[in-house]
């Protein structure tokens, strides 16, 4: 964890959470360029299902696309939510055995889909998903932001 300043674990007056991003609903995703079986592939979006909350899937952006348009509908989902977390990073389509990076920057809009999701000054959590590091500079600048690393 890069940074939490207070809003982990969510107060129990949190009970509506949109979850966001690319890797919000992501399961076979997560087993990166493991072939094997995996025991259990719980994306973010039904953890936090799992977890007791009231919760809404929106996608808002892909990894890698320039498209803002479901810009709209992941912020007024974000708006009817008590809580946001955006699930994102980058997958084996930027990054993997045979093809390398050139830059660390977060692939796509994906930032600019958080900038408008801290904008809301609701409790927002960032999880960061993906066999490599990106640059995480804006989101640890970001007081609006909290965030998780997690890599696959």
């Amino acid at each position: 964890m890069l940074k939490n300043d207070g809003t982990l674990p969510f107060k129990e007056s949190i009970q509506k959470i949109v979850v966001v991003g690319p890797w919000a609903n992501a399961t076979v995703q997560m087993q990166g360029n493991y072939y094997g079986v995996a025991p259990a592939l719980v994306s973010p979006y039904q953890g936090t299902l799992n977890a007791g909350y009231n919760a809404t899937y929106i996608a808002g952006t892909t990894i890698s696309g320039t498209s803002r348009a479901g810009f709209a509908d992941a912020l007024a989902a974000a708006r009817r939510a008590d809580a946001i977390v955006f699930a994102g990073g980058i997958d084996e389509s930027i990054e993997r055995e045979g093809k390398d990076r050139t830059t660390i920057s977060w692939p796509g809009v994906q930032l600019a889909l958080v900038e408008e999701l801290a904008a809301l000054e609701k409790p927002l959590v960032v999880i960061q998903f993906g066999g490599g590091q990106v640059d995480n500079t804006v989101l640890k600048t970001n007081s609006q932001v909290r965030f998780s690393s997690f890599d696959d």
